[in-house]
């Protein structure tokens, strides 16, 4: 038993709604934001989101992009196919990371096969109308 720890880790009343971004000087915030970071390995502790992650819209092409501080080259790591932020925003940005991208090209590579294989019926179809079609013309 002597191995055993308790830890209780209970927010105080006084401290719900509050925002310690708001309550704290700049410089104490900014040190304890960057100590939480830290401990999370620079994730959202919640979403899973890499903290180097920022948003912009564009505006030539009226997208939202996702980019990130710690890629190099260019920023970009994604633009988003939505004309407006929702919940769709986040399950697309999560699903696109890189630690999903095996998921991410499995279900690419199936949405392009069935996209392929619509191709092909929709060419076989036409064939199909233009040999009856051809065949109408030579028996008449």
């Amino acid at each position: 038993m002597k191995n055993l720890i308790l830890t209780i880790d209970l927010l105080p009343k006084g401290a719900w709604g509050n925002n310690l971004s708001k309550i704290l000087p700049k410089k104490d915030w900014d040190i304890l934001r960057q100590k939480c970071y830290e401990k999370a390995i620079n994730r959202c502790v919640i979403c899973g989101f890499d903290s180097s992650y920022f948003l912009v819209f564009n505006y030539k092409t009226g997208k939202f992009e996702v980019h990130s501080y710690e890629q190099r080259g260019s920023s970009l790591c994604l633009i988003l196919p939505y004309s407006s932020l929702d919940e769709r925003t986040l399950l697309h940005v999560k699903k696109t990371q890189s630690e999903n991208r095996r998921q991410f090209l499995d279900e690419m590579e199936r949405e392009n096969e069935k996209l392929e294989k619509a191709r092909i019926e929709k060419i076989s179809k036409n064939a199909e109308k233009e040999t009856e079609k051809a065949f109408r013309q030579i028996t008449n």
